[in-house]
This record gives C-alpha cells, structure tokens and sequence, in this order.
C-alpha cells in the first residue's frame, strides 16, 4: 500500500499520471494498458545481467513508483483520494491557464514591477538565511531572523496587495469597455429612428403600427414601428437605414396632420446647428412655394401683379430722389407744408394706388384744336392714333387696331 505524505495529497512518488504517461482524467483501462507497458520494461527479472548498480537501482525506483501509481490510481479505497487529488490538479491547471492569460494581457511596467517585488523578496530571503547561518543559533541570530521574516511578510503582503488592486482595475476596466459596447450599441439604434406624433381630430381614425409602417415605407425600409404614449397618437418608427430619417422628418415638417422629429443624438445636432442654414432653407422653401404659386397664376394676374411691382419700384425711387423732404409726410417744425410739398404729397397718394383702381376719366384728355372740336372723344382718339402711327403701320393694321 502506497504511503501518502506528499503536500498535494498525491502519492509520495509523484504526479502518477506523469509517471504512467496518461493524461488526467483517464479511464482505468488506460491506465491498466500503461501500467502493464512499463511494468514489463521495467522489471527486475528482464533488465540485463550485465547493467551496472547505479542503473540498476534507479530502474528498481522507477518499476516502484510504477505500481505506486497504478494502486493509488486504481485501488478502491484510493479513490477519494484520487477524486481530491484531480480536483487539485485540475484547479492548478486553470490557475495557470489564467496567469498566462493575465501574463499576455499585461503591460511591461506591470511586468517589470512584478519582477522587482519577486528579486525583492529572494534577496530578502537570501538575506534572511545568510544572517541566520552566521548567527548560530545565539539569541541575537534569533532576533535577526526574526527581522528578515517580517521584511519578507510585508513585502509579500505588498505584492498580494498589488495583484488585488490590479484585479479589480482590469475587472473594471472590462466593465467600463461593455458598458460603452452597450451605449455604442444604443446610439446606433437611434440614429435610425425618428418619432412621430398626429393629431387625432384631423387624422379621424388613429394610425395602427401597420398603417404607419406602410405610410412610411415611401422614405425607406421600415424595421420596427412601437406606439408609445399614453394618448395613443404617437410612435417610435426604426428604418434600416438612418438616411431615411432625414427626408421623414422634412417631409412633415409644416404638416399640421403628423409631425416627425429625430431621437438622441441627432435631434441634440439638429438643434446646434447654425441659424443661417436654418433661415437659408426656410429662405430656398419661402422661394419654391412662391415660383410654384406663379406657375399657377393667370395672365392677367401675373400682370397686375407685375404693375404693381413697378409702381412700388417707381415710389420707392421717387422716395429716395427726394432725400427727405416730407418723404413721410413728416413736415418737421414748419407747421404749414410748403406747395412743392404738397405737390409730392399728392403724387405719392396717388402712385400709392393701383393702376386698376384709380378713378380716371375715359378715354383721356387729349388737346382740343380747332378741328377737334365737332369731333366726339372716340373719334379724337382714333386721329391721335393715326397720326402717331400711321407712318409706322400698314392701313389695314391700323384699321384692326383702332376696330
């Protein structure tokens, strides 16, 4: 029976599964399979007459620690034993596993100041035995020794601190580096949203999730539609793509039906954008609605409108020709306005109004000569014409015209 003394629980040959050459955790098959293999190289009966005594003795060690491992491996009242010892074995494999990971993953000044505690620690214990051994054993070798331990418990204690406070930093550190995963994760999402709200009343029947998802689809590809409110009259829509986002919202942007507006980040830029750019679109949209109202005008609209134009033009001109002088009827510390005064007074109420509305007289005056004077105003009309343009027009031209 095998003898237990070893500080790892094992057998005190050694790791048994090193010395039968299996792997941990094998079946007893193999290990019987091995065992049988070494047993009969190893034997004492089949080793040469001739091998020297040294050989012979490590071969006798060796065929020894054989059946000390088989019986601590296979034996039924090992097998506590053996279940405790895997466990230990296993749990020094991770450990390894893991400070070559940690080893991998750290930096160089952690890995020098990790060197430094551990040259720290052999010299201390170094020193510590050198005092020792030249002390004997007198009272004062005692209390010297006693001094180097306490130096090398405190620097081992240093370096257990060390280890804990770089654990938690790179437990930290990870934590911090999911959480931003996660946030990252998050704004990605809302940038491809937008959230949209309608009134009732003018809606008549509230939009469901797939009405709003096929009303939507014109701006792209609409992943996900989530109603949200209490009211029941808005919703959070996700497109597949966050370009669709911006023309979603221009496109309801006067709208008094449904209103879009970004989420997160991008309703944050929105808002910090400059105001020129935001007066030059509202400008360049004033514009397009204006060049579309007068595509849909009339002739004759566009031409009062163009009449009115150039008289505001006219006025304006005749305003700032002036200067000043009564330009806004304003006659300063005179109380009586002068006749030239007046005069303008007058011409600016009258070019203030319409061409269409002022109350002339028709047909217009014209000089009256002697020949005139038995001529009725049509008939005046009709010569003034002829005798400005008789010499530009054909006969007939003329005729037509004044027909």
């Amino acid at each position: 029976m095998p003898s237990h003394a070893s500080k790892d629980g094992g057998p005190e040959c050694g790791n048994p599964y090193d010395i039968l050459g299996v792997e941990l955790g094998a079946a007893d098959a193999e290990i019987t399979k091995a065992y049988r293999k070494l047993a009969l190289k190893l034997h004492p009966d089949k080793q040469r007459q001739d091998v020297a005594e040294g050989e012979a003795a490590d071969l006798a060690k060796r065929f020894h620690d054989v059946k000390e491992a088989r019986s601590f491996l296979l034996d039924p009242e090992h097998r506590e034993d053996r279940r405790k010892y895997d466990a230990k074995l296993r749990s020094t494999r991770a450990r390894r596993v893991e400070d070559a990971r940690r080893e991998q993953s750290m930096t160089e000044r952690r890995k020098r100041m990790r060197e430094e505690l551990a040259a720290n620690e052999r010299d201390a214990a170094a020193g510590a035995s050198k005092k020792r051994y030249r002390s004997g054993k007198g009272v004062v070798g005692a209390a010297s020794a006693d001094d180097d331990d306490e130096v090398v418990e405190t620097l081992r204690r240093k370096g257990k601190q060390m280890r804990e406070n770089y654990s938690a930093k790179a437990a930290s550190d990870e934590a911090v580096h999911r959480a931003r995963q996660k946030m990252d994760a998050s704004e990605r999402l809302e940038r491809r949203q937008v959230r949209v709200k309608w009134s009732r009343s003018k809606v008549g029947k509230s939009h469901s999730e797939h009405s709003l998802a096929e009303l939507l689809s014109s701006f792209g590809t609409v992943e996900s539609v989530e109603l949200v409110g209490a009211k029941g009259n808005a919703a959070l829509i996700t497109f597949a793509d966050e370009s669709s986002c911006g023309p979603c919202v221009d496109a309801y942007m006067d709208s008094d039906v449904m209103r879009a507006s970004l989420v997160g980040k991008r309703k944050e830029e929105e808002r910090s954008r400059p105001v020129a750019s935001s007066s030059q679109s509202a400008s360049s949209s004033a514009a397009y609605r204006d060049s579309q109202s007068r595509d849909a005008e009339s002739v004759e609209e566009r031409k009062i409108r163009q009449a009115a134009e150039r008289e505001r033009i006219l006025r304006q001109m005749e305003i700032e020709e002036e200067g000043g002088d009564g330009g806004d009827g304003d006659i300063g510390t005179n109380t009586v306005p002068s006749h030239y005064q007046q005069q303008q007074q007058h011409k600016r109420n009258e070019l203030s109004k319409p061409s269409w509305s002022r109350a002339e007289e028709y047909p217009p005056q014209f000089p009256i000569t002697s020949e005139d004077k038995d001529l009725t105003p049509i008939q005046r009309l009709d010569r003034m014409e002829a005798s400005v343009l008789g010499n530009l027009l054909e006969p007939d031209a003329l005729e037509r015209i004044q027909c």
